[in-house]
């Protein structure tokens, strides 16, 4: 494993946290992560516990998972959206489930995940009925927490007690014709639109790199007041922004990124076309990405950690810890326990969840927790 620490540009004290000291990467000599002789605690990550059923039609068996995150209380809340309900699974493994297909008020017509806000309220992100629903833990519809004509954000995470930061996809027309597309990731404050937009993907409506754009930003939340954005996750590069969108630095370890050999760019190139054959917004031009993803955020946890999964790791499931000064501070791995490849991984401050979304090989929830 890597050992170093990362430092910020210093603008804010954070309430709470005392002084933080922030040096941007540019400070490096080398442009990049400083090293140190600090010890980087290593952690072992084991399954303590998974839910999830193989075959059958009952109140197990999972649909899709859309959306998991773990309560307070230890139970592990998931968003089904193919089954349209909100599955709560205990830790004694007894399953409460709520919301059913439909048009009506709390009814769900194409949820597309959610997020737990810090006062208990589960919001729910309806794309069809274009509206970001509220329930309470026990399945109580609260009304709407925001309503749009059009888009409302996807992807929801907490930053702070009233706002979420999402992302939107959206159409951009003129003259009643699509002249272009817009992907960003905004803040929202109970409003279709957002107060701030931490970054931004432009593009016309044939332009091929659409197709590839989308997939490589990924962003994070820490409900306490940071936006961490990647705004490309074949490289190790973390921007770090305020709520308000204010730059605090970045977090740039050296690393080397995983290059794709010729023979699997054509390979992709020509899988892609054939699956795009029927699709009129594509005019041709698609070019792979020449790297493979490096990195993948994985949550905040208690500590206020961000936790980074890193993909170039064979035969383990790797993750580095970043503290709040941009210390490489911990390292946790876990041995590889499903051979699905289509495994995500969910930290927050109540727990850490490995998740099986591929609906083809029956999704599952597994529940992890560390070891030194």
């Amino acid at each position: 494993m890597r050992k170093g620490s990362m430092k910020f540009v210093p603008t804010i004290l954070f309430l709470l946290a005392g002084l933080i000291i922030l040096i941007s990467c540019e400070s490096s000599s080398e442009g990049s992560v400083q090293r140190t002789d600090d010890i980087i605690v290593e952690y072992d990550l084991a399954v303590i516990d998974s839910f999830g059923v193989e075959i059958g039609d009952s109140l197990n068996m999972i649909a899709s998972i859309d959306g998991c995150f773990t309560n307070s209380d230890g139970s592990i809340v998931l968003l089904d959206a193919t089954a349209r309900k909100i599955r709560i699974i205990e830790e004694n493994g007894e399953v409460f489930c709520f919301g059913r297909a439909g048009q009506g008020p709390g009814e769900l017509t194409h949820p597309k995940n959610m997020c737990l806000m810090p006062d208990g309220r589960i919001l729910v992100s309806d794309d069809h009925k274009c509206l970001v629903m509220e329930f309470d833990i026990s399945g109580n519809h609260l009304g709407s927490y925001l309503e749009s004509e059009w888009k409302v954000p996807e992807h929801c995470l907490p930053i702070d007690s009233n706002s979420v930061v999402g992302a939107v996809f959206d159409v951009v027309f003129s003259e009643g014709e699509i002249e272009g597309l817009n992907y960003y990731v905004g803040r929202f404050d109970s409003s279709p639109d957002p107060s701030v937009r931490y970054d931004e993907i432009c593009y016309e409506f044939t332009d091929p790199g659409m197709y590839t754009q989308i997939d490589i930003l990924d962003f994070c939340v820490d409900p306490n007041g940071l936006v961490y954005i990647v705004p490309d996750h074949t490289d190790y590069l973390i921007n770090v922004l305020s709520s308000d969108g204010t730059a605090q630095g970045q977090i740039c370890p050296e690393v080397v990124r995983l290059e794709k050999t010729n023979e699997e760019m054509a390979a992709e190139l020509a899988e892609f076309e054939e699956s795009h054959v029927w699709d009129r917004g594509y005019t041709g031009g698609y070019e792979p990405i020449p790297y493979y993803r490096l990195i993948s955020l994985v949550g905040v946890d208690a500590d206020r950690n961000l936790w980074v999964r890193r993909m170039d790791v064979e035969g383990i499931y790797s993750f580095d810890l970043w503290d709040l000064s941009g210390n490489l501070v911990q390292t946790a791995s876990a041995e590889k326990f499903t051979s699905n490849p289509d495994l995500e991984f969910h930290v927050d401050e109540n727990g850490i969840l490995g998740i099986i979304t591929n609906s083809d090989v029956h999704p599952r929830v597994y529940r992890l927790e560390m070891h030194k």
